[in-house]
């Protein structure tokens, strides 16, 4: 039996923001790029445990975004991407986030990615 989780906070950060202090002017920078900004990898998954992993992943995430100058979090189009993998029995997958996991996603307007590949 094999399962593989990884979570993943990406931030969706144009060229300009992300080089930041070029020499050359920023118009020639307008295409976006993503960046992974936290993630963790597990092997083992239960509806909860997104929600116990997210808080932390956002928390390191969003320093690293705001270390890096990113101050309006609203401007990256941040998403927590989620994949889980599963070739055992009895990994049912499904998603849990308390109210509070929720909120803290939608005050930095992130959107949740959830592909469950299970055999």
């Amino acid at each position: 039996m094999s399962t593989r989780v990884v979570i993943r906070l990406v931030a969706d950060i144009g060229l300009a923001q992300l080089i930041g202090s070029v020499t050359q002017r920023s118009e020639n920078f307008r295409g976006k790029t993503e960046l992974v900004v936290a993630d963790i990898k597990l092997d083992r998954f239960s509806p909860d445990l997104l929600d116990v992993e997210l808080e932390p992943l956002l928390r390191r995430g969003l320093a690293a975004l705001e270390e890096k100058g990113h101050k309006d979090l609203l401007k990256c189009k941040l998403e927590v991407s989620i994949h889980l993998s599963s070739d055992g029995d009895g990994v049912r997958p499904s998603l849990h986030l308390t109210p509070s996991v929720v909120r803290q996603l939608a005050a930095v307007g992130a959107s949740v990615d959830f592909d469950p590949y299970c055999s």
